[in-house]
């Protein structure tokens, strides 16, 4: 009886020593998941996303009450507010398209009237040159405005290219520390390459092929002899084939490599959470735990990233998506109105400028999209 109530005594004894400590650790955290969501944002530097976004961007996401990756603040986040963003950027960018639409419009109206003149002045110079002098004033209207526009769309892509190259360190670093290395490694190397190809391209591709783009089409209107329609529709339609393709190529690699580098690093992070469980004595499981709560916080912060970077690249590319689209309105509704009237070469201007901005828009929205929706992959695929 002795020999037993010794060994009693002493386990009892053994359980209250390494019990207390264990206790302690489980009664008593100084840590709770909000300071580790705080201090894994700071030590990130996911903050200095804002000060890579240019100064229109940064003003759209103060008055979206938006001033850094912070779920909570992305949480808050209503239709109405994004809504309203939206209908004061289509008011700020329709000033200049609506002046040019009223100008045009008044040209189309004197040359109509004109027109009805033109018994008179068929036999005389006054007859051919008609046409040309309204084109060339319709161009003196539109074409300096339009070339903004595409200088506009060529900055919006390079300053977006600019911003990716901040953004993708940091979302590789979240998620490496998320236990995701293998995706992430793919996810850098295909999204630094895009990066860069998308800002070389703007830089010395885009303005220079839109402006030759958009200089055929002036002398194919002016000079309605020298018919290079055909060019300007092929031009348009190589382009958006190219960037269809270019788009569906590059989102199906990363989705197929995002898929299996998630199923590789979950075993891994499986692995590692029974390996603590397992191995680690006493508080094995409660070490388990933490770390499952420490890869929490992290999975939550490069959500908020991820959506950061959606929002800010949405912010970018809008005001110049929004410019395009009113400037391809205000051209289709002068071309429909100089068809009613019978004016063939200001229509035939028109229309080859239109054909500019759609291709402009193309490329604007192929960026875009590529940018949003592969960072939507990662964060749904790769376990945000």
């Amino acid at each position: 009886m002795k020999k037993v109530a010794i060994v009693v005594a002493f386990l009892l004894a053994g359980i209250f020593i390494f019990a207390t400590p264990v206790c302690a650790v489980g009664e008593s955290p100084t840590t709770s998941a909000d300071d580790i969501y705080n201090s894994q944002l700071e030590n990130s530097k996911a903050k200095d996303l804002l000060d890579e976004l240019p100064g229109d961007a940064q003003k759209e996401l103060d008055n979206l009450k938006v001033s850094k990756p912070d779920w909570r603040q992305l949480n808050s986040l209503s239709f109405m507010d994004i809504f309203t963003s939206i209908m004061r950027m289509i008011g700020e960018q329709s000033i200049t398209p609506l002046n040019s639409m009223s100008k045009v419009l008044a040209i189309i109206l004197l040359c109509a009237l004109l027109e009805s003149f033109k018994t008179t002045f068929s036999s005389g110079p006054l007859g051919g040159a008609l046409g040309v002098v309204s084109t060339i004033c319709i161009c003196g209207i539109i074409i300096y405005p339009i070339s903004n526009t595409i200088a506009m769309g060529a900055a919006v892509v390079n300053s977006s290219a600019s911003f990716m190259f901040m953004y993708i360190p940091i979302m590789v670093g979240l998620m490496v520390s998320c236990g995701q290395p293998v995706t992430g490694a793919s996810y850098y190397s295909m999204m630094m390459g895009a990066s860069t190809v998308v800002s070389q391209i703007a830089s010395k591709i885009l303005v220079p092929l839109l402006n030759v783009f958009l200089g055929i089409s002036v002398v194919g209107a002016v000079s309605p002899k020298i018919n290079l329609s055909g060019v300007c529709s092929l031009i348009s339609k190589v382009v958006k084939w190219v960037l269809t393709f270019i788009m569906s190529i590059f989102v199906t690699m990363l989705t197929m490599q995002t898929i299996i580098g998630t199923s590789a690093d979950s075993t891994g992070v499986r692995a590692a959470r029974f390996a603590i469980s397992s191995f680690v004595p006493l508080v094995g499981g409660a070490l388990s735990e933490a770390f499952q709560t420490v890869q929490g916080c992290m999975r939550l912060l490069k959500s908020g990233v991820g959506v950061f970077a959606i929002l800010g690249t949405a912010v970018m590319y809008l005001p110049a998506v929004i410019q395009c689209l009113l400037w391809l309105i205000t051209i289709n509704l002068c071309a429909a109105a100089g068809d009613v009237f019978g004016l063939s070469v200001p229509c035939t201007l028109l229309r080859a400028s239109g054909k500019v901005l759609s291709t402009m828009l193309a490329i604007l929205l192929c960026c875009m999209v590529i940018f949003i929706i592969s960072t939507t992959i990662v964060v749904s695929i790769g376990g945000g």
